[in-house]
């Protein structure tokens, strides 16, 4: 028998908090090939596996 999924109470839904502006910005650092990926993704809040795909 299936059970119902009840979502633990205080735990809140991650969202995507970047915009399409600091996507953008993280690129063109990225290109100037200064800084890393990891850095870039701590720098601009971004998390680094968006950035890699």
């Amino acid at each position: 028998m299936p059970r119902k999924y009840k979502r633990k109470e205080g735990v809140q839904v991650q969202v995507c908090f970047w915009t399409t502006e600091s996507l953008q910005a993280a690129f063109d650092e990225m290109d100037k090939k200064t800084m890393g990926i990891n850095q870039i993704s701590r720098q601009f809040r971004i998390p680094s596996r968006t950035l890699r795909r």
